[in-house]
């Protein structure tokens, strides 16, 4: 199933690109008054999704920052979640609960930074401490099976 979490983001993501040609992303303080959000999804993004996103009514701006993550600007004459709605429909996406259960996981994620959790793309959570290295390779592997998405504390 197709999930994307939302994420807003208060300053501007810009990608740059080392001489070794990996790509990062990098938060630039430079921001013009635009309603930024962050995708994060558990398919890649390919040209005609991307496609497919810009081509939707209020958004202003859209890039891929990585084969799942991707930045988008709406409009301000806009309703950002009607915007966001409107994209996971369009794309096929299941919606409903999953970024009210990342929006818990970061949160709790953030109140030990020992921490690490994990949202499956079935809105199912996991949640453990990174201080025990065989419970944080399993988090891994099953990451990259599940195509989960992984929350970090910064």
């Amino acid at each position: 199933m197709k999930t994307i979490v939302w994420e807003r983001v208060n300053k501007f993501p810009q990608i740059i690109v080392n001489e070794e040609g990996d790509q990062g992303l990098i938060m630039n303080d430079n921001v013009m008054d635009m309603d930024m959000w962050l995708g994060h999804t558990n398919f890649p993004l390919t040209q005609g999704i991307m496609d497919d996103i810009g081509e939707v009514d209020g958004v202003e701006h859209v890039t891929d920052s990585s084969r799942y993550r991707f930045v988008l600007a709406i409009g301000k004459a806009f309703s950002s979640s009607h915007v966001k709605d409107y994209i996971c429909k369009k794309l096929c996406c299941n919606v409903s609960s999953i970024n009210s259960q990342f929006l818990k996981l970061k949160g709790r994620c953030s109140e030990n930074p020992n921490s690490a959790g994990l949202l499956l793309p079935n809105g199912r959570t996991v949640f453990l401490d990174k201080n025990n290295s065989r419970l944080k390779n399993l988090l891994f592997e099953v990451k990259n099976i599940s195509r989960g998405v992984l929350i970090e504390p910064k």
